[in-house]
């Protein structure tokens, strides 16, 4: 793996002066927890959709932001008691405990279940075990056990220590504590009783001995983690990384230097004196990343926060320490003088956790997995679920889609069609077209300088795979010339840089938005949304009017559609009707139930085809790179090969009207 070098290049758009990008690069600054996960609004109309993640956290319930602190406390005494206390940050009161009492070795023999002899061993019991319901299923009680075992080696250190607990649970909920506790390296005694017990709340519970034995090669030893939540300078939080599809995001095994018994379960904890965060497992383990790009976790002991590896023969700088920075959306002057802003709803903000390496945290969607990447990567916390999620969004992606909802109009629509249909920019080949746009960024919305492949290289590699796929020749040809209506892009961008020709997510124009249309954070800059003739599920139009009468956001494809059927081409309607509608995800992607009262039956028959073209689009643009840039001759091959006669029998090999 290449060495990383610090990045501070913040890319944009193709036009986007990089003055102006850097501005915003520039204006990160240092956050804390409090305002990562600020809890949303419930009197905002998009309170109620959190997204579906695969375990709803509730902490943003709470009308408090809080973070979490511990606290050891001893009891000297016969018993030598101590207790580990979880509290919150915001009010009095404990909200989880372990109690548990220990001493020194005594002189008295018995068998532990692998023949052990307890002779010589201290001995320690957990009394109590005990967490609130609201604090559940996020190993919070792990992290309590895992405090407890790390004071009792650290008290116990030339000895072993054998512990002792009664796992007391509902009869109803056979072994569901047990199993936790086996989680945890703890096992049930041989020839143990079990007691049942009624505590007078009408339920029967059964108390069954348990134990583990802490100290060198111990099972305990899995959960002995040097690292503690105890005297840390800030508070912690769980968390759960998420990649880009929304699910659980995780380290790989190979980048983990010991087997951990159970599933990781995360924290970030604010270290105030290095004005950063830390990544630990609630088994107390820490998240590094070294000066190469290696993610992995590790018992901190073996590895300085900033620094040096202690132990083995590596000699590479690791840091546990993440900067973490908040991104605007927009760059301050994107939107014109007086414009409206929308503030952006904390769920949606953008986050960097940078390295002191400059390399960035990030979320590989293929692999679920966590790295660091040299180019940064953002994310999006959410403070109901406590999840961070990795997001394919830059700051002017949202730029553009905050552009487009204050932009897009039906009289601006109306005013696009009035100038462009009319087909008087000039006359190309779509051979032409596509080495047009070889110059033109495959990804317009990318965050660094690098060029990149090209739209150009995009489009072959589209059409291929539609082509081995065994999808229809239309098909292809559509995959292959869907974005040529970028060539238009320099008579299309307004006097604020907005370029409609993007691909973008389309909506229906003249009628209430979708709940579930892109970006509806912005909804607000809608210039319709006070029209009465609009603002409604209805609308300017009628049932079953047919999806060719609705009036779609001007974007590039919609250009490409009208263009195409301007100049005759002999083209499927299917085809048509996927060039237009791929991008309307409102439709077919959430079921919107406004936009189906619209279709008719040949749109209805079309909804599939034009779903699996977004979804086979999605997948080679999730897979393209760098390396798949096709040369002049290697597009002239593949158009010799196999396009070229598929556009001269639809009619499209010969010069058309722009």
């Amino acid at each position: 793996m290449s060495n990383l070098k610090h990045d501070s290049t913040f890319g944009g758009g193709d036009d986007e002066p990089a003055a102006k990008r850097q501005k915003c690069y520039n204006e990160r600054k240092q956050i804390s927890l409090s305002d990562l996960f600020r809890h949303i609004d419930r009197h905002r109309p998009d309170a109620a959709r959190a997204p579906q993640v695969p375990r709803q956290r509730r902490f943003g319930d709470d009308e408090n932001f809080f973070t979490l602190r511990m606290e050891h406390r001893s009891h000297p005494g016969p018993k030598n008691e101590e207790r580990i206390l979880l509290f919150r940050s915001d009010k009095p009161g404990v909200v989880g405990k372990i109690v548990y009492t220990s001493s020194l070795p005594k002189k008295k023999k018995g068998a532990m279940s692998d023949g052990k002899e307890l002779e010589g061993m201290a001995q320690a019991k957990i009394q109590v075990l005990d967490l609130k319901s609201y604090y559940r299923g996020m190993d919070l009680g792990g992290l309590l056990f895992h405090e407890a075992v790390n004071r009792l080696k650290q008290r116990y250190l030339l000895e072993n220590c054998h512990c002792q607990l009664d796992a007391e649970e509902d009869i109803r909920r056979h072994n569901k504590l047990i199993n936790f506790y086996e989680k945890l390296g703890c096992s049930v005694k041989p020839r143990a009783k079990i007691r049942f017990l009624n505590n007078n709340d009408g339920e029967t519970y059964r108390s069954v001995p348990m134990q583990i034995a802490i100290g060198e090669n111990s099972r305990a030893e899995s959960v002995g983690g040097m690292n503690s939540m105890l005297g840390q300078n800030g508070g912690f939080l769980p968390v759960e990384f998420l990649d880009s599809n929304g699910r659980r995001a995780v380290v790989p095994k190979e980048e983990t230097e010991y087997s951990p018994s159970r599933r990781l379960e995360w924290l970030i904890v604010e270290d105030e004196e290095k004005k950063g965060v830390i990544f630990c497992t609630t088994q107390g383990h820490k998240l590094f990343a070294t000066s190469d790009g290696k993610l992995f976790v590790a018992n901190s002991s073996d590895y300085d926060d900033t620094g040096c590896q202690k132990q083995g023969d590596h000699t590479k700088m690791t840091s546990s320490i993440f900067t973490m920075s908040n991104i605007s959306d927009g760059f301050g002057d994107g939107m014109g003088e007086g414009a409206e802003v929308a503030p952006t709803p904390p769920n949606k903000e953008l986050w960097l956790f940078q390295t002191c390496h400059g390399s960035y945290l990030s979320a590989d969607s293929k692999t679920m997995s966590l790295s660091c990447t040299l180019s940064p990567h953002f994310w999006q916390a959410d403070g109901t679920t406590l999840t961070i999620r990795c997001t394919k969004d830059t700051p002017p992606r949202r730029q553009h889609y905050r552009q487009m909802w204050s932009k897009q109009s039906v009289q601006f629509v109306r005013d696009m069609r009035e100038k462009y249909l009319r087909f008087e920019l000039g006359q190309r080949t779509l051979r032409d077209a596509l080495d047009a746009v070889k110059g033109v960024k495959r990804y317009p919305f990318s965050v660094v300088n690098d060029f990149g492949p090209s739209l150009r290289s995009f489009c072959f590699k589209f059409a291929d795979v539609a082509r081995i796929r065994g999808h229809p020749d239309w098909f292809q040809l559509i995959a292959l010339i869907a974005e040529l209506g970028r060539i238009v892009s320099n008579s299309a961008s307004t006097s604020d840089n907005y370029d409609w020709t993007l691909t973008s997510k389309s909506r229906v124009m003249g009628c209430v938005p979708s709940e579930h249309t892109n970006f509806s954070e912005f909804r607000n800059l809608d210039p319709d949304r006070d029209n009465n003739q609009y603002n409604t599920n209805q609308g300017m139009y009628t049932d079953r009017c047919g999806f060719e009468n609705l009036l779609l956001t001007w974007t590039g494809p919609e250009y490409m559609y009208h263009m195409l059927k301007h100049n005759d081409t002999n083209i499927p309607q299917e085809g048509l009707m996927i060039l237009r509608y791929f991008q309307l995800t409102d439709w077919f992607c959430h079921g919107n139930d406004n936009y189906e009262s619209f279709a008719s039956d040949e749109d209805l028959e079309t909804r599939d085809m034009v779903l699996s073209f977004y979804h086979l689009r999605r997948e080679v643009s999730d897979s393209f790179s760098c390396d798949e840039e096709l040369s002049d001759e290697d597009c002239q091959k593949r158009w010799s090969a196999f396009y070229q006669e598929i556009a001269r029998k639809y009619g499209c090999d010969g010069v058309l009207n722009w």
